[in-house]
C-alpha cells in the first residue's frame, strides 16, 4: 500500500484498507482460471484457507447438482418420504407461508409443483399486520392431511394438532425453515439447518440457505424419486423454479457463496428469460433489461415485499402464479404502486423514528441524510430522506435508547411507537442501523405486546441474542439470522428486556466499521475496459468491488437534489459519475483540484462514486 493513504480520512470519514495479494499470486490465478487481473484479485479476496487455488476453482465452478447428493439435513428424509406419500395418495395439502419474498417464492414453488401432479393444494400467507407465523389453532379447522409450513413456524408450538375434529383424520406438519431457534415446534418433521439441536458439521453446507433454497432441494429429490420409483418422466422440471430460488435468496440477503452462489448465478439467467407472465410484466414495467442481482435486490424484491407490508401478500403470490397476461399487467402495476406508497409511508415513519433517536442519543435534532452510508445500489429504492428540524417540546417521544454523549459510544438503539405500521419497522431499523452503525430494534404495539424488527452489524448475531432473551423469559417469542430478527415483548416486561439487551450487546464491545476495503487501483481507460463478469453475482458475501481512480482532476461538481454529479479527467480520458445521497459533502469538493475517487463497480457498469479522498 502507498504510504500516502496511511491514516488518511475520506470526505465521509472513512479509512481505507487494501488488498494484500502479491503479483506472483495474482498471475498464477489469472493463468489457472483464464481471468483478467482484476477478476483474479477479486477471486483471491473471496476465498480463505491454505488451498486457495482449489477454493477459487470451487468458487468459480460450483454446480447445483453437486449439492443434491447425500443431503444430511435433520428430518429431511422423513419429510421427503411424507411428501412423496402425499403425492402418491393424492392427499390434499395446505401450504402455510411467510409474507416476505422468501416465503412467497417458496409457497409458489410448491403450488406449481403440486398442481403439476394434479394435487389439490391451498395456501395461506399472513400479512405483516397479522404478525409473524400462523395460529396453530387455525390448523385444526383446515381440512388437509399434510401441512407444509414455510419460512416460519420454528419458534412456535404445534403440540396436540394431530386430529381434525371434523373427520378425525390425522394431520402431519412439516416445517421447512432457516431461522435460528432453540425451540422444538413438536411437528412430524422439522427441517431447519439452524435448529439448536443440529450438528454444525452436518449442517454447514445448508446453514446459509433461505427457505426457497431448501425447498428446491426437496423438489429436486422428489423429482428424482418419481423417476426412479415410477419409471416415468417428471411432470415439471426442477429447473423451472430457479428464478424463484434466485429471488428468495437475494431477497433474504443470503450469503452468495457455495450453493447460494450457484443458485443465483444460474437463477438470474432464468429470471432474464422468465416465462412467468407476472414476473415478466413486473420486469418490463420497472424498465429493467438483462437482470443482475442488484435489479432483483433493489427493484423487484421491494415490489413483491410491498404487497405483504401494506396490503395483501396474496397479490404477490397471484403475480408469480398467474397465467393471464391482462391479470399480470394489473398485478404488476399494483405492486409498483404499492411500493411507491410504501416509500412515502416509510419516509414519514422514518422521520419520526430518527427524531426520537437523535433527541435521546445526540440531544439535538439534526438535518440528517440517513442514506449516506448505503451502497449505491441500495440507494435506488430510497427516497431523499431527511430529518426536518421540528419542535417536539410538547410531544415527548417514547424512546428507549441509551444516551450517547461525546465520550460514550452507543451500543444499541431501541425505539418504539404504538402507531407505526408493522410492514415498515424492519425497513426503519435497517435505515437507522446504516446511520448509527449499531444493532437496532424498532417496535410497534398490538394489544399488550410490543412487536419489533431488528437489524444488526458484524459481530452481533442478533438472532442468537433474541433467542436468549426468549429463553430467559424476557421476550414471549422471537427468532432470526445473524443480521436480522424479530421479537415480541409484553408491555410489562419491556423495560426489563430493554435493560438486558443493552447490557448484553454492550458487553460485546462492538467496534463500528468505518473502513472501505479497496480491491484495486484503475485509471479511466482501465475502468472503461473492466470486466468482472466471472466473479458475479455480487451481494452479501460477495461484495461489489471497490476501486480507486487515483489522482483525477475535478472538472465540475453539480448538485442534483440530494445527489452529486461530478465530472473528472485523467491524462487521457474524461468521465461523469453520480455520487448518491452526498449533498452534505458537495461544498468540500472543489473544482480544478485533484482527488482520488472510490468507486463501487456494478455488473451493468453504471459504477458510482461512494467516497472521495483529497490529494
Amino acid at each position: 500500500m502507498n504510504i500516502f493513504y496511511l491514516g488518511k480520512k475520506t470526505l465521509r470519514g472513512n479509512y481505507l484498507s487494501f488488498n494484500d495479494s502479491n503479483n506472483e499470486e495474482i498471475k498464477k490465478v489469472q493463468d489457472s482460471f483464464d481471468l483478467n487481473r482484476l477478476e483474479a484479485i477479486l477471486a483471491l479476496s473471496r476465498v480463505e484457507g491454505i488451498d486457495k487455488l482449489g477454493n477459487i476453482h470451487k468458487f468459480l465452478n460450483d454446480r447445483i447438482s453437486a449439492y443434491m447428493q447425500n443431503v444430511t439435513l435433520i428430518d429431511f428424509e422423513k419429510a421427503l418420504e411424507r411428501i412423496y406419500i402425499a403425492l402418491e395418495k393424492k392427499e390434499k395439502i395446505c401450504i402455510l407461508g411467510d409474507y416476505d419474498v422468501d416465503g412467497i417464492t417458496s409457497t409458489v414453488m410448491w403450488m406449481d409443483f403440486f398442481r403439476a401432479y394434479g394435487i389439490e393444494v391451498e395456501y395461506r400467507i399472513p400479512n405483516r399486520s397479522d404478525g409473524y407465523g400462523h395460529d396453530p389453532d387455525v390448523l385444526k379447522s383446515i381440512d388437509c392431511s399434510l401441512f407444509l409450513i414455510l419460512d416460519c413456524g420454528s419458534s412456535q408450538d404445534f403440540y396436540g394438532i394431530q386430529k381434525n375434529t371434523a373427520n378425525n383424520s390425522k394431520k402431519d406438519i412439516c416445517i421447512i425453515d432457516h431461522h435460528q431457534t432453540a425451540n422444538d415446534p413438536n411437528v412430524y418433521a422439522f427441517v431447519n439447518p439452524n435448529r439448536a439441536d443440529s450438528d454444525i458439521r452436518t449442517q454447514e453446507e445448508y446453514k446459509n440457505l433461505c427457505t426457497a433454497g431448501l425447498c428446491f432441494i426437496f423438489i429436486y429429490k422428489i423429482s428424482e424419486m418419481i423417476e426412479e420409483r415410477k419409471k416415468v418422466r417428471q411432470n415439471i422440471s426442477p429447473k423451472v423454479f430457479m428464478d424463484l430460488v434466485a429471488l428468495g435468496t437475494i431477497g433474504d440477503c443470503m450469503k452468495l457463496s457455495g450453493l447460494n452462489r450457484a443458485y443465483v448465478r444460474y437463477g438470474l439467467q432464468i429470471v432474464s428469460l422468465t416465462k412467468r407472465i407476472g414476473l415478466r410484466s413486473l420486469i418490463d414495467n420497472l424498465g429493467l433489461g438483462n437482470i443482475a442481482a442488484g435489479d432483483v435486490a433493489f427493484y423487484i424484491c421491494p415490489c413483491i415485499n410491498a404487497a405483504g407490508r401494506i396490503h395483501s401478500s396474496g397479490l404477490a403470490v397471484d403475480l408469480l402464479f398467474t397465467k393471464d397476461s391482462v391479470e399480470a399487467e394489473r398485478l404488476s402495476k399494483s405492486l409498483i404502486s404499492l411500493n411507491t406508497k410504501r416509500k412515502e409511508m416509510e419516509k414519514k415513519a422514518l422521520d419520526e423514528a430518527l427524531v426520537k433517536v437523535y433527541k435521546e442519543i445526540h440531544k439535538e435534532i439534526k438535518f440528517m441524510d440517513i442514506n449516506n452510508n448505503l451502497e449505491p445500489d441500495k440507494q435506488r429504492d430510497s427516497e431523499e430522506e431527511k430529518i426536518p428540524e421540528r419542535d417536539d417540546a410538547n410531544n415527548e417521544p417514547n424512546v428507549d435508547s441509551k444516551q450517547k454523549s461525546d465520550n460514550e459510544s452507543q451500543s444499541v438503539v431501541i425505539v418504539r411507537d404504538k402507531d407505526w405500521h408493522p410492514g415498515l419497522v424492519g425497513i426503519i431499523a435497517g435505515r437507522i442501523k446504516e446511520k448509527e452503525n449499531v444493532p437496532v430494534f424498532v417496535f410497534y404495539k398490538i394489544g399488550n405486546e410490543w412487536k419489533g424488527s431488528a437489524r444488526s452489524v458484524k459481530g452481533c448475531n442478533i438472532g442468537a441474542v433474541i433467542h436468549e432473551s426468549v429463553l430467559n423469559g424476557l421476550a414471549t417469542s422471537g427468532g432470526g439470522h445473524d443480521m436480522a430478527g424479530g421479537v415480541a415483548v409484553n408491555d410489562e416486561k419491556f423495560s426489563e428486556w430493554k435493560n438486558w439487551i443493552n447490557q448484553k450487546i454492550h458487553k460485546m464491545n462492538l467496534v463500528p466499521e468505518k473502513i472501505i476495503n479497496i480491491d484495486a487501483f484503475l485509471n479511466l481507460n482501465g475502468l472503461n475496459m473492466t470486466n468482472v463478469s466471472k466473479i458475479t453475482p455480487f451481494g452479501m458475501g460477495n461484495p461489489y468491488p471497490k476501486i480507486i481512480l487515483s489522482n483525477v482532476l475535478m472538472l465540475s461538481v453539480m448538485e442534483r437534489g440530494n445527489h452529486i454529479m461530478i465530472s473528472v479527467k485523467d491524462e487521457k480520458y474524461k468521465r461523469t459519475f453520480w455520487m448518491f445521497n452526498s449533498k452534505e459533502i458537495a461544498k468540500d469538493i472543489l473544482e480544478n483540484r485533484y482527488y482520488d475517487l472510490i468507486l463501487s463497480l456494478s455488473e451493468k457498469k453504471n459504477h458510482n462514486v461512494i467516497d472521495i479522498l483529497k490529494r
